[in-house]
């Protein structure tokens, strides 16, 4: 098991991830959004933000070349081939993965130019998010779904597509939520105002919303991949999606537990603080198995589906 290649696509998708989720985040809660005047009522947040997205559109980019090098040992004569020059350019040219990791780098590319020469305006933002969601979907088509052809093919794309923006929509946009809830101006009695509880009621949905079409379009994926539980249980590209299942399962019940029990305790004053802090820690907790649900993610991208596997 090629433990550098699972590290780098891990990095990388947990940062493209980030990308997609945070700059979201401006359309429902941030600067473009109606919550714009509560933005920037957290002076903190803006500059985080920029400095966040220029630190992960670098860190994208070059875990993107990483990922070619790494690719290139695996489809040559061994690891050496990942240094080169000739092995990284036949991979780029030659393979169905390095024509659509043209288009990837082309936009990672883009990217870093955009938002190191220029502030995330709001005029600009929409540029930043085409181009992040462009580095987002393009990973489904270097994965699992390119293995059908036709028509089967194509909904496989499509719903491995789906799949990646949900997960974005959520896994991302629980850094950018989780630094903002730290944020959120509270008076001496620890009050949590209206609009940022709107705020985080607007990402619950959101997630909601999200977390539905991770389950479909999941079983889907499941459907293509794994076939029936026999390959399931006794495969080991189905073991280590189990793995994923149950961290998948356990955010879902913390994410139930944050938008049924803790949100609607900030509306009451006396639990305002408490509940604010115990959602602090609980948000962060998801992030931490978000984490680890990547890991698993980057294992699986590196096994052959259970259906075609040994």
């Amino acid at each position: 098991m090629n433990y550098g290649l699972i590290l780098i696509r891990w990095l990388h998708f947990t940062t493209v991830l980030f990308l997609f989720g945070a700059l979201l985040f401006q359309y429902y809660g941030g600067d473009k959004s109606k919550f714009r005047d509560l933005y920037r009522a957290l002076p903190a947040f803006p500059v985080r933000f920029r400095s966040s997205l220029v630190a992960a559109s670098i860190l994208a980019f070059f875990s993107a070349t990483a990922w070619l090098a790494l690719e290139a040992g695996e489809m040559g004569n061994g690891p050496m081939d990942s240094l080169s020059p000739k092995a990284i350019w036949d991979v780029l040219t030659g393979t169905t993965f390095g024509h659509i990791w043209q288009i990837h780098l082309a936009a990672s590319l883009a990217l870093v130019v955009v938002v190191t020469t220029r502030a995330p305006e709001r005029r600009h933002l929409d540029v930043v998010f085409c181009l992040t969601a462009i580095i987002l979907a393009s990973q489904a088509w270097v994965g699992h779904a390119v293995v059908e052809r036709g028509i089967d093919g194509i909904l496989h794309l499509i719903n491995q597509t789906v799949h990646l923006f949900a997960a974005g929509t959520w896994l991302g946009g629980l850094i950018a939520v989780a630094f903002a809830l730290r944020q959120i101006d509270k008076d001496e009695n620890g009050r949590c105002p209206t609009p940022s509880l709107q705020m985080l009621l607007r990402f619950s949905s959101l997630c909601s919303t999200a977390v539905i079409l991770i389950i479909l379009s999941g079983l889907v994926d499941c459907w293509f991949l794994v076939g029936n539980v026999h390959f399931l249980i006794n495969t080991r590209y189905g073991q280590v999606l189990i793995v994923k299942l149950v961290l998948f399962s356990v955010m879902i019940g913390i994410g139930a537990f944050n938008r049924f029990v803790l949100l609607p305790r900030l509306t009451s004053v006396s639990h305002r603080q408490e509940s604010l802090s115990i959602l602090c820690l609980v948000v962060t907790v998801e992030q931490v198995l978000s984490v680890l649900v990547l890991v698993v993610v980057s294992v699986l991208g590196i096994l052959s589906p259970a259906v075609i596997g040994p």
